[in-house]
């Protein structure tokens, strides 16, 4: 189903390649680890509310050597969501989530957090 979005797409310019690159990544970490989302909750240690939300920050390209790379890197060969802040996390621990390079470009989130990442430093 995705893959046929991707090819319906009616433009391939900056604006569409950066919203499929949000589609790809929201799939992949926010729909599958829907439990990391959910009513924002006071910090039992501080009585602080934490907004969970994720920031390009949270976004890490790995290589081959597991070190971390940029996004103009192409051969990343991983990606990994930092979470900092979620529904059953009440101490502000985090947990990430990482998922590896496919064969299929237009659906790995690999992709997507380059093409999205090289986008937002323009």
């Amino acid at each position: 189903m995705m893959f046929k979005m991707y090819k319906l797409r009616a433009l391939h310019d900056t604006g569409s390649d950066l919203m499929w690159g949000s589609i790809v990544l929201a799939f992949f970490f926010l729909d599958r680890s829907s439990e990391l989302w959910g009513p924002v909750t006071s910090d039992k240690s501080t009585g602080v509310v934490r907004t969970h939300c994720v920031k390009a920050s949270n976004v890490i390209l790995r290589g081959n050597l597991e070190t971390q790379v940029g996004p103009e890197e192409p051969e990343a060969t991983s990606v990994e969501v930092i979470f900092v802040s979620h529904k059953g996390n009440r101490v502000a621990h985090g947990t990430t989530v990482r998922y590896y390079k496919s064969n299929h470009a237009p659906l790995f989130p690999v992709a997507a957090a380059r093409l999205c990442l090289n986008i937002r430093a323009q």
